[in-house]
Parts: structure tokens; C-alpha cells; sequence
């Protein structure tokens, strides 16, 4: 299965948080699955990170683009085709996150399903396969 993070699974698999359900860290530690992390995942921790808004969550971008290449995890940089899903979004009153907005739309463009705790995504959930 091919299973796209939204950032706090990405960071909570990292991490190996105890938060991590055990249906997304099945899914994660199962070599037969391809996992992807977006690079606005990477833009959102780095931000977050430098604002003391993850006090907890210690690893630089150095580190996590090496933990990425040790677990296996893809990384799916921003395209064209990414834009173009994110113009298309519906713009909600309740969802305005431009971070969640844009992991959203890289997996409706690369037609992946996401790895999700958040429960604001399944505001999208016509759009898109989420794995709660």
C-alpha cells in the first residue's frame, strides 16, 4: 500500500510517540508499504521548530532528511501539478491552515492516500482517501 503522511504522523513516526496509532504505525513499519512525506511537511516542522512551537521534538532538517533516507520514506517535493490541486481546494471557513492545506492537496494530486490524526481533514474527505 502506498501511504502519505500528514506532518504530526511523519513526526510522531520519527519520534516513535506514543500518540502514533497503532494502525498508522503498522502501516508505516511494514516494508511491503511505499511511505511519502511532503515537502511542506519539512517546511511546517522547520517553522514550527524555529517558533518553539514543537518543544519536544528535537531533530534539526539535517536530521530528519537522513532519518528519511534510514526508513525509507519518500519524499515528494512540490510540483506544478500540486499548485494546481491546491487552486482547486475549497477554501473552508473552518480550514485555513495553508500547511495542511498543501499536504492535502500534494496527496489528491499525487492520488495517494493520507495518514491523518487531524480531524479537519476529514473536511476533505470527498477529495481524498484518508486513514484515520
Amino acid at each position: 500500500m502506498k501511504c502519505f503522511l500528514d506532518t504530526h504522523i511523519f513526526i510522531w513516526a520519527l519520534d516513535d510517540n506514543k500518540r502514533l496509532r497503532a494502525k498508522h504505525k503498522s502501516l508505516i513499519s511494514n516494508p511491503a508499504n511505499e511511505i511519502y512525506v511532503s515537502f511542506y511537511s519539512l517546511m511546517e516542522i522547520s517553522i514550527k521548530v524555529s517558533l518553539g512551537k514543537l518543544p519536544d521534538f528535537k531533530a534539526s532538517i539535517s536530521d530528519i532528511l537522513v532519518q528519511l533516507d534510514k526508513s525509507d520514506f519518500t519524499l515528494i517535493s512540490c510540483d506544478a501539478s500540486h499548485l494546481s490541486a491546491y487552486e482547486t481546494l475549497p477554501l473552508l471557513e473552518d480550514h485555513r491552515d495553508p500547511f495542511d492545506r498543501f499536504i492535502i492537496a500534494s496527496a489528491m494530486a499525487e492520488k495517494l492516500p493520507i495518514l491523518t490524526s487531524d480531524k479537519k481533514f476529514h473536511l476533505y474527505k470527498n477529495l481524498l482517501r484518508l486513514v484515520p
